[in-house]
């Protein structure tokens, strides 16, 4: 992933959506947020770990991924974020992770960072 676009190519998910173009939609909703260059970064790495992250679950893991990543960035760049909506669909990112080792640790750590951050900035 280089400055904002994440390559992504992957297997057909639900009624004809691919993963790709969910991936892709959830990092166009990231560039909304550029005056929080901090948040704007870590999804970018988020999406970009979803990407790889993808490429190796099965469909139907996929498909959940395809859910939870939409909804995680929605509300994270959201005016007013809440948090237990966030909490939610980025634990829903982390067990997808689980699912392959090497990306477990790297996507944790970015949700982390992303529940920390938002801490920060008083989520109601």
């Amino acid at each position: 992933m280089t400055g904002g676009h994440v390559d992504i190519k992957n297997a057909a998910v639900g009624q004809g959506a691919s993963i790709s173009l969910v991936i892709q939609r959830s990092l166009d909703k990231v560039e909304s947020v550029s005056d929080k260059p901090e948040l704007q970064q870590l999804l970018r790495d988020l999406c970009g770990q979803m990407t790889e992250l993808t490429k190796r679950l099965p469909i139907a893991e996929q498909s959940k991924v395809a859910k939870d990543l939409p909804a995680f960035v929605a509300e994270v760049t959201s005016p007013s974020p809440r948090k237990p909506w966030y909490e939610l669909s980025g634990k829903g990112l982390v067990e997808a992770a689980k699912a392959v080792a090497d990306l477990a640790s790297p996507i944790t750590t970015v949700v982390s960072s992303i529940f920390q951050l938002l801490g920060k900035i008083a989520v109601k």
